[in-house]
């Protein structure tokens, strides 16, 4: 791996991710709202979505390298 991304485990990430998107469904039952339910539908689908790739090891994570500025 380069030394430009950060040595984390994606499976821990994605794992993160589908547990964040339970909990945004989990959110969309405790609303009556249309709107709302729609936002956190998509807000879950795209967290479940992020979930694959980290687990086809798609995303990399990158180091910050400022220099303090």
């Amino acid at each position: 791996m380069s030394d430009q991304y950060m040595n984390v485990s994606s499976t821990k990430i994605a794992i993160l991710e589908a547990v964040l998107a339970a909990g945004v469904l989990y959110g969309t039952t405790k609303t009556n709202s249309n709107t709302a339910k729609v936002a956190t539908t998509v807000t879950a689908a795209y967290l479940l979505y992020g979930a694959y790739l980290n687990t086809q090891g798609r995303v990399k994570i990158l180091k910050d390298n400022s220099q303090g500025q």
